[in-house]
């Protein structure tokens, strides 16, 4: 199925396929797992986000996505981890953390990224999906925890 996209030469776009089919194309892609399908999709649905053919949202969810699969700080600040607490000094130990953003390139202008393809600011999104979220310095500094 997905031996398509080696021959595939631009995104389902909005005016080929509809909103609905390209988004699902982004959302297939996104949850396969497969880091070597976003590489090869990438630049295609960025390429029809700049014709404005795919949405923006989309495209930083599949970037954030692949870098984080890479160990490297997401961009758009679309990707939420939850933690195992590994301090045995902790009465969480073993436990699951909260939810909260993978580590953010430049988090003090993420919403200015976000904003250059009409995504609402990260406060609201944060809001959106139940985390309290507030920008710290200290975690500009802060590096991707290893991911399998």
């Amino acid at each position: 199925m997905f031996d398509i996209l080696k021959t595939l030469e631009h995104w389902p776009t909005f005016s080929e396929v509809g909103e609905d089919a390209s988004e699902a194309t982004m959302i297939i892609l996104q949850h396969n797992n497969k880091n070597r399908y976003l590489k090869l999709a990438l630049p295609l649905l960025e390429k029809a986000v700049i014709m404005k053919e795919a949405n923006g949202r989309s495209f930083a969810m599949m970037l954030d996505r692949y870098l984080m699969h890479k160990n490297k700080k997401q961009v758009y600040g679309t990707q939420l981890v939850q933690y195992r607490i590994r301090d045995k000094k902790s009465e969480n130990y073993g436990k699951m953390s909260d939810w909260g953003f993978w580590p953010i390139e430049d988090e003090k202008n993420v919403n200015s990224r976000r904003e250059s393809i009409r995504m609402q600011p990260i406060e609201e999104y944060a809001k959106q999906v139940g985390i309290n979220y507030k920008y710290l310095p200290e975690n500009e500094d802060r590096k991707p925890p290893y991911r399998n």
